[in-house]
């Protein structure tokens, strides 16, 4: 019955974003990004489904933009011929009414929660359930203002 309680606020919070216009005062913020922790599921071609995985945990940089809503991240490690939507992805992001520190960004099926007061981030992405031999993902860590 709790989770049933957490989860229905979760998604009253969710259903109230208030968007660009409440990102007005600023210029672009830069920061450090390491993820703490990450985990998801690889997809087995063999057995023709998931398993569990861990996944080697990332850094980056990320530019968030409040005026335009709008957060970059620069993506390391990638191979080269890697496309700039992967190396560079840009998100739409908003922030719930009554909670002007959290930001909730998403590009298509890849999702990243940010605290811009503590740091504190959460990322993931789902593109499995378009594309079934993709792995799901999701990771979690912390970011320093430059």
């Amino acid at each position: 019955m709790k989770r049933l309680i957490q989860v229905f606020l979760m998604l009253i919070l969710m259903s109230a974003p208030v968007y660009a216009d409440d990102f007005k005062d600023g210029k672009d913020e830069v920061y450090f990004c390491a993820e703490t922790g990450s985990t998801g599921y690889s997809y087995d071609e063999s057995r023709g489904r998931h398993y569990p995985d861990t996944n080697g945990l990332s850094r980056f940089k990320m530019k968030l933009d409040r005026a335009s809503g709008i957060m970059e991240l620069a993506i390391d490690g990638l191979p080269p011929e890697a496309p700039i939507e992967l190396t560079r992805p840009k998100y739409n992001c908003h922030h719930l009414q009554g909670f002007p520190e959290l930001f909730s960004c998403q590009k298509g099926l890849f999702h990243f929660d940010f605290n811009i007061e503590n740091g504190k981030f959460v990322k993931s992405q789902s593109v499995s359930i378009k594309f079934p031999t993709f792995g799901i993902y999701i990771g979690y860590g912390k970011c320093d203002k430059f």
